[in-house]
């Protein structure tokens, strides 16, 4: 009689018998994503490009009064993390983590203040569920450790050396008790990837092999080969005319043989074609805009809009699902920490830059900003005459607002509101509003005044 044992919580299983029956299945498992991220290109560009950019953004602290904290211990964690380790780094895998996989795990060394923060492989972890179905112990394996985190009252993971595990997990729309972790940003196009990896590998195989099958030799004979033959006709054919070095090299075959010539098709060298369809597809799931990536689709009318579509949609966001981790993780463990949060100044970030005199541009053309406060806008200092509001001089008055507050004490402000009310009319030519409904509203705005 078998039982089955305890499930521990990786991700999802695949069978490989699957794989070689041409099966397709979607694994939403760390190792399964971090494999997509060394073999796809497209995959590994994407990464890179979001995680090259959150790490380059200078992280500091904000209060409740919006003032940004540029010195504090807890900055002072995230530019030296550990000794092994410095502040771009670490950013930098705890974000490509959390985007190949939709996991990121840090390990906070330190009973009370952290210590050190070390970030974990998220291939190396496995969950076990408690009773209620969520998580109840974490173990990180890798070749020579092995720790394992339990459950804490407060619901935090600590090893026996009080050490603490966080994890920080993206939306799983499976999660359950035998599947406690996140799900990757490309797992929508996990379909997309496989064919792009069989895209590359069916055209390096062409390469390899002269870019066409070579073909077919036939034996006329009347006994069949033996297979120590057969092997001894492959080798001869493998050192003799495989390869580039041996093209056109003459060969002999002892033996009646025929040599039956395959031509190839045009569309064994088509996958290009699939390829950049596919690769589309990924940089579209990680938000990636196709003028920072594609040629084709480059101009220098768009890179400027590109890039900050890029920030807003793919960096920032992701940026800040990782602060607000490291509030509750982090920031949290520091004393008088209450009303502090990590953040980062838009602003300071070189990117985004021209962003700052293209707002300082629309504001100023429509005139409703003084110039001290065009100039806050770009990051320079006010000057002393600086508080005027200019219009340009070739726009003049076409008519003036008789409803707003300065105008309704005029004495004829009651009665120009009520024949405006009385001329208003519906599609079909009948009045708008009602002799009660004009003079409930002129009084309630005018009073008794006429």
């Amino acid at each position: 009689m078998f039982f089955r044992k305890e499930k521990k919580s990786s991700g999802n299983n695949w069978s490989f018998l699957n794989m070689l029956r041409g099966e397709y299945y979607q694994v939403n498992a760390p190792t399964e994503f971090i494999k997509y991220y060394i073999e796809a290109c497209p995959v590994f560009t994407a990464t890179k490009l979001i995680a090259d950019a959150i790490s380059s953004i200078d992280i500091v602290l904000k209060n409740k009064d919006g003032d940004y904290i540029y010195e504090h211990d807890a900055l002072k964690i995230l530019r030296n993390p550990n000794p092994f380790t410095d502040g771009q780094l670490f950013m930098k895998e705890l974000s490509s983590y959390y985007i190949i996989t939709g996991n990121a795990y840090i390990n906070i060394i330190g009973e009370k203040k952290p210590v050190e923060l070390n970030c974990l492989n998220p291939a190396s972890i496995s969950i076990l569920p408690a009773s209620d179905g969520y998580a109840g112990e974490y173990t990180y394996s890798s070749s020579n450790l092995n720790f394992i985190y339990n459950r804490a009252p407060d619901k935090r993971f600590f090893d026996g050396r009080k050490n603490e595990l966080a994890h920080l997990r993206d939306f799983n729309p499976n999660f359950s008790s035998t599947n406690l972790v996140g799900s990757s940003s490309f797992l929508g196009c996990q379909l997309e990837i496989s064919q792009y990896i069989l895209a590359s590998i069916h055209n390096n195989s062409l390469l390899k092999n002269q870019a066409r099958p070579s073909g077919i030799i036939t034996y006329k004979g009347a006994n069949d080969l033996q297979q120590s033959q057969i092997d001894n006709l492959k080798e001869v054919i493998k050192n003799k005319l495989s390869g580039a070095r041996n093209a056109g090299e003459p060969a002999f075959l002892g033996g009646d043989f025929n040599w039956l010539q395959l031509s190839e098709s045009v569309k064994d060298m088509d996958f290009p074609t699939l390829k950049k369809s596919v690769a589309e597809a990924i940089y579209s799931a990680a938000k990636i805009p196709l003028p920072m990536i594609s040629p084709d689709n480059m101009s220098f009318a768009n890179m400027d809009a590109s890039k900050y579509a890029f920030y807003d949609n793919a960096v920032l966001p992701t940026l800040r699902r990782i602060l607000r981790f490291l509030d509750a993780r982090v920031l949290s463990r520091y004393p008088n920490a209450e009303g502090l949060r990590y953040s980062f100044d838009e602003s300071a970030i070189e990117a985004l830059e021209a962003r700052k005199y293209d707002v300082a541009d629309r504001a100023s053309k429509i005139g409703v900003l003084s110039d001290n406060e065009i100039r806050t806008i770009i990051g320079y200092e006010s000057t002393t005459n600086g508080d005027g509001i200019y219009k340009p001089a070739n726009l003049v008055q076409v008519g003036l607002d008789s409803y707003t507050a300065d105008n309704r004490d005029q004495p004829v402000g009651k009665s120009e509101f009520i024949r405006i009310m009385t001329e208003e009319k519906k599609l079909n030519g009948e009045r708008l509003y009602s002799d009660e409904y004009i003079q409930l509203k002129a009084k309630e705005y005018y009073g008794n005044r006429r």
